[in-house]
């Protein structure tokens, strides 16, 4: 999602999917044009919104699974840009079409991890408020209850997309 408002903030037009609602709705908050449900949208359906429906010029994926690189992969235009940020679990692979890497000119980025100069320019953006950091803070646990909200994400229960996690009140002093 801060991708999203990124991507805004430097003017992309930003076609949004995921599958969590509380993520779907924040992404047309941030921004996104389209904020759509991966489990009710067509790769038919998610071209036709892009420019004659050619495809998008640029494509981030950000949950790290084979099956959504491979769904960015297709999503790319002619010379498009996917960046594959989500990192996959070990001993996963894609099947990528070689026509389509050379071709169609597609690059594929995939990043590991961010620099001090993001994580400064991060800051920056929510310092400023052109990233409303409080957007995503949708709920609060006690540090006790800190295993149960771990539980839950695990599960994929959770309703909210990040949640703050508060001290205890009184601090034991033994």
């Amino acid at each position: 999602l801060f991708f999203v408002r990124c991507c805004v903030l430097a003017g992309a037009r930003v076609i949004a999917v995921g599958r969590r609602q509380e993520r779907i709705a924040l992404a047309g908050r941030l921004g996104a044009v389209e904020a759509l449900d991966a489990d009710s949208v067509s790769m038919e359906a998610l071209l036709d919104l892009t420019e004659g429906g050619r495809g998008a010029d640029q494509v981030i994926e950000a949950v790290g699974s084979p099956s959504t690189w491979s769904q960015a992969i297709a999503l790319g235009r002619k010379g498009a840009t996917i960046s594959l940020f989500g990192g996959c679990p070990a001993d996963t692979s894609v099947q990528v079409s070689t026509h389509r890497i050379h071709y169609d000119e597609v690059t594929l980025k995939g990043s590991f991890h961010h620099t001090p100069g993001t994580f400064c320019q991060a800051l920056e953006l929510l310092a400023s408020g052109a990233v409303p950091g409080g957007a995503f803070l949708q709920a609060t646990a006690s540090l006790e209850e800190l295993p149960a909200v771990l539980a839950s994400l695990a599960r994929g229960e959770t309703g909210a997309v990040k949640t703050v996690i508060t001290p205890p009140t009184t601090i034991s002093t033994r």
